[in-house]
């Protein structure tokens, strides 16, 4: 194939020759035209042929089947080029057969395929990789330099561009795996010749030793004729003297020229290694020379092969003169201006008038009067192109090259969603976590998203039978995790700005403090006028950040009364004060007591109404002495992630209506953690579940021609319960599977979600909800056969394969011998200790719990010695504790309180037990962190232990701590505290009995 037909058209006429069967398509000018040839030996077919396209038909053959090629030119007019995108589709729309592309595109799909020039054009390329995607064409790649086409010019105006490509359908390119394609060195044109080869070609070695004809190109052939004929003499016969000199011309050929294809090979790919090289003098200028090089050799190849071939066609093709001749000639009219049309509009060649209209122009435009105000064309163009889209508007591009259409085709459900969250994650985050995308950028990754998942184009729209915004959810709430793409951006940019407000001391951090700050606060600061985008993006998140970000009191050096945000239990975080207090008082450190670690209760109330001093008054104080501290509240350790963020974002959005159906709520973190099913299996009883599926009777509610019977029974509607239930088939399969399944088709109440509800619920039906998925895949692909091809049912067949797809997936069996062994005895010692035991002699026990009840929380404490007898106890009551940490804020405290009581036997060695695991290894391992409602309890605690060497803290289970948690529920139940030395209340002598009964015993 060839282009560019039409003043060669004498040249390629005398080809012609050669070609028994062509299409030719004349060239306008000096652009387009398209040739196309094959020998013979092909049995080609055209299909059509229109200005830019031509269209054939290849036979099949024993290796592969009938398929098309489409030799193609695109037009060099941008405006023009979407013609043959749309020939392009309606060709691929018309046929199912394997089918490949191959042509000068004229198009540019990525910004790594253009190199110097003007910017990439991101538009033209969206168009032409729409294109692509719609047709379902995989490009087939290449080997050799990586642009096709340069301008030939030096230095800063060269511009290589990859604009002759091949493309290829996956069915193509299954049937030529082998298939590759080469850019072959540019020695004619400004193009590289592209080969697409389907099949290795087979050696040819000649031994047969002849006369080269070729030998007569070189300047020093006669001399060597007339020197070996003057030294041979007249000794030698006639023909031994012409043998004698074959054998020193074979020489001299072989040490001149050596192998001529030989020598071209090692020359192409020398010349590719240069072409892939940047455009410097020195490259250039090597190019040349290799050009000129392998021309000549060319040259004498043409000669090898016209001497064999015995044929005059390719006496006369285009020598190497035209070469230098052509790139000139196109130099000179490229920067030729032989025309130019005047003011008045009439043209003028005048080279005179040519000069005068030139510096008229750029002396009217660079000193002419201000033109009128712009805004009124801003007006009609309402969407001017800012710098963050011209920066970003790459990411679409990348995005849909990664979810292109062959993919889409290619793969199942759970294979899409992995690509797209997978896609969301690599391709965008670096951007996403600079600063905010326009949300023209964020829409249109979204569209991607949502036309990959559903197998939409721009020709063709998917049904959906479930709303975008359901497959967003989190898995818990019935969705599938999708994450929309702002606010996964906004997330990222509340995590930079967590870094600007917790890493004030880092070098970026203090220059945008010095720029837009200043002195004064962040939660106060207006936005600036032409901030950067990174400084507009921390500002524009700031009301997402106040929600959630507040300060934890240490010495309160660093916190501003009257502008940060530091009292919890207050909306909003902020006090407002009274009028005279911002006078008074700066920081909180002004309304602390330093030395006894109190608040100046005086002070406070002074200063602010009486629920704001009631709320900063209920914010506990650690003994120890430490650093304020900005907690995220959205996290239980108070530090921030992005996923609580995002979150926090979601939150806002209206509840989920997959979660429940008819009332009943689904238990879908059982549904997520069920192992030893397929993804894809899994990802498809989701869609049962949520009624996503493309059932008849959901189709035919958009199409009224589609019959929505059942087209396995015909007697029902198809529906989800009926298909893969009640119908007469469904019921057989059930019944007569592993599970034994007796459904009733009258009762109302059975539904399948409700069943699977059931078993997912529960771990002793964990398997049959296992078998149950196996079932219904293999019932849902046997529907299909019916539907698409007509098949019959066989339910032993059904029952069968989800018996097999059953144990596919299910992990090999594990030897428990020796672990139940081991469970048993560790049961066996357990059952033996169930109750409080005596502490070693010399020590004292001393036993705590939490409790919570009414708003409040409380702690019960009893202190004893190794033989049994009560030294202390205590209850605490605290009825200013709310929220769904305050179990934890329970324990946390009722262990705080028994490590107080420990204190007051410095002496003597104490064991602090209770049975919350979480609080014993928070207040043990100081690496952890812990959450944030409770920072200054455990401080104060792990001061406690390392004060006291001789205490130790431990956990026991609840059966050994029944004396604490009676005492923590009596202070629920009588709202107060008490303390009781040597002595205890009558609430707890049952549990002090039987303990010190069991002790004994």
């Amino acid at each position: 194939m060839m282009a560019l037909i039409g003043m060669y058209h004498v040249y390629y006429g005398r080809i012609r020759k050669h070609a028994p069967g062509d299409v030719v398509l004349l060239a306008v000018g000096l652009s387009g035209g398209l040739w196309v040839g094959w020998s013979n030996t092909t049995s080609v077919s055209v299909v059509s042929q229109s200005s830019n396209l031509i269209s054939l038909r290849i036979p099949s053959t024993p290796s592969s089947p009938e398929w098309f090629l489409l030799c193609l030119y695109g037009h060099p007019k941008k405006s023009q080029r979407h013609i043959l995108w749309e020939d392009l589709k309606s060709f691929a729309a018309s046929t199912t057969s394997p089918w490949c592309c191959v042509g000068d595109f004229n198009a540019v799909a990525f910004p790594e395929d253009k190199s110097g020039g003007f910017s990439f054009d991101y538009h033209a390329a969206a168009e032409f990789n729409q294109m692509l995607d719609d047709c379902r064409l995989v490009d087939l790649g290449y080997h050799g330099p990586a642009y096709t086409w340069t301008n030939k010019r030096k230095r800063r105006f060269n511009i290589r561009e990859r604009l002759d490509r091949a493309y290829g359908t996956l069915s193509w390119r299954s049937f030529f795996n082998t298939a590759s394609v080469h850019h072959l060195p540019r020695i004619n044109s400004d193009h590289c010749p592209i080969l697409l080869n389907t099949s290795p070609a087979p050696r040819r070695i000649s031994n047969i030793k002849r006369f080269e004809a070729f030998w007569f190109q070189h300047t020093e052939f006669m001399n060597i004729i007339r020197e070996f004929w003057v030294i041979s003499g007249d000794h030698s016969s006639f023909a031994s003297k012409c043998e004698s000199l074959l054998t020193q011309l074979k020489n001299w050929s072989r040490a001149t020229f050596g192998h001529i294809d030989k020598e071209l090979k090692k020359l192409m790919e020398e010349l590719l290694q240069v072409q892939g090289l940047p455009p410097t003098d020195e490259n250039l200028q090597r190019i040349n020379e290799l050009s000129d090089k392998f021309n000549e050799y060319t040259n004498h190849a043409a000669t090898y092969w016209e001497q064999r071939a015995k044929s005059h066609w390719i006496r006369d093709h285009d020598r190497n003169t035209k070469y230098f001749h052509t790139r000139a000639t196109n130099r000179r009219r490229k920067n030729h201006i032989s025309s130019i049309k005047r003011a008045d509009g009439t043209w003028t060649t005048s080279f005179e008038e040519i000069s005068s209209c030139l510096i008229n122009h750029f002396q009217y435009l660079f000193t002419a009067s201000p033109t009128a105000p712009i805004m009124p064309a801003f007006r009609i163009c309402h969407h001017p192109l800012t710098t963050e889209q011209n920066l970003t508007i790459s990411l679409i591009s990348k995005i849909a090259t990664r979810l292109t259409g062959w993919k889409r085709d290619s793969l199942s459900h759970a294979g899409r969603l992995q690509l797209i969250k997978s896609t969301l994650a690599s391709i965008t985050v670096y951007f996403m976590s600079a600063y905010l995308l326009p949300k023209g950028v964020l829409e249109k990754i979204l569209s991607i998203q949502r036309n990959f998942w559903w197998n939409n184009s721009e020709d063709h729209q998917s049904l959906m039978f479930t709303a975008w915004s359901n497959l967003c959810k989190p898995k818990m709430e019935g969705g599938l995790g999708i994450r929309i793409p702002e606010r996964v951006n906004t997330s990222l940019i509340m995590n930079l700005t967590w870094r600007f407000l917790t890493q004030p001391h880092s070098i970026w951090c203090q220059l945008l403090s010095a720029k837009y700050l200043k002195a004064n606060s962040f939660w106060l600061e207006k936005k600036h006028w032409n901030p950067s985008p990174i400084w507009s993006s921390i500002c524009a998140v700031k009301k997402h950040m106040q929600e959630a970000t507040c300060w934890s009191v240490g010495d309160g050096h660093h916190i501003k009364i009257w502008t940060d945000p530091w009292v919890p239990s207050i909306h909003g975080f902020r006090v407002m004060g009274l009028d005279h207090a911002k006078e008074l008082v700066n920081r909180v450190a002004d309304l602390i007591f330093h030395d006894s670690r109190c608040w100046n209760e005086a002070l406070i109330f002074h200063c602010f109404p009486t629920h704001e001093a009631k709320a900063i008054l209920s914010i506990r104080l650690s003994a120890e002495r430490d650093e304020d501290q900005l907690l995220w509240l959205k996290t239980p350790s108070g530090n921030f992630t992005a996923k609580s963020a995002y979150n926090l974002l979601s939150q806002r959005e209206p509840s989920s209506s997959t979660n429940s159906t008819d009332g009943e709520s689904f238990n879908w973190k059982g549904y997520w953690q069920l192992k030893g099913i397929s993804p894809r299996v899994h990802l498809f009883l989701w869609r049962i579940l949520t009624k996503s599926l493309a059932l008849k009777s959901s189709i035919a509610r958009f199409n009224s021609s589609v019959d929505p019977s059942c087209p396995m029974c015909h007697l029902s509607l198809e529906t989800y319960d009926h298909l893969f239930l009640k119908c007469d088939i469904a019921r057989q399969i059930w019944f007569g599977s592993d599970i034994g399944l007796v459904i009733d088709r009258n009762d109302p109440l059975t539904n399948l979600r409700r069943i699977f509800n059931q078993w997912i619920s529960s771990p002793n039906t964990l398997e049959i909800a296992k078998r149950g998925c196996a079932l219904l895949w293999t019932l849902w692909k046997s529907r299909n056969r019916v539907v698409f091809d007509n098949a019959q049912i066989d339910i032993t067949q059904i029952i069968r394969e989800a018996h097999r797809i059953y144990h596919e997936h299910q992990a090999p069996p594990i030897f428990h011998g020796l672990n139940n062994t081991l469970i048993e005895a560790t049961v066996s010692i357990s059952n033996q200790n169930l109750s409080w035991e005596k502490p070693p002699p010399g020590t004292i026990k001393i036993n705590v719990d939490g409790a919570t009840g009414n708003n409040s929380i409380a702690a019960g404490i009893i202190a004893r010695n190794e033989e049994g007898m009560v030294l202390a106890c205590r209850t605490f009551f605290d009825g200013c504790w709310t929220g769904k940490d305050a179990p934890i804020e329970a324990e946390a405290n009722a262990f705080l309180k028994g490590l107080e009581l420990a204190a007051h036997y410095p002496n003597t060695p104490s064991i602090i037990e209770g049975d919350s695991k979480m609080i014993v290894t928070y207040i043990t391992d100081d690496r952890l962190l812990f959450p944030w409602r409770i920072r200054s309890i455990i401080l104060d605690s792990r001061q406690l232990l390392r004060s006291n060497p001789l205490s130790s803290v431990r956990f026991v289970p609840r059966t050994k701590n029944k004396a604490a948690h009676c005492l923590a529920r009596q202070a629920i139940n009588c709202k107060t505290s008490n303390y009781w030395i040597l002595s205890s209340p009558c609430c707890i002598s049952e549990v002090l009995a039987s303990d010190d009964l069991i002790s004994v015993i």
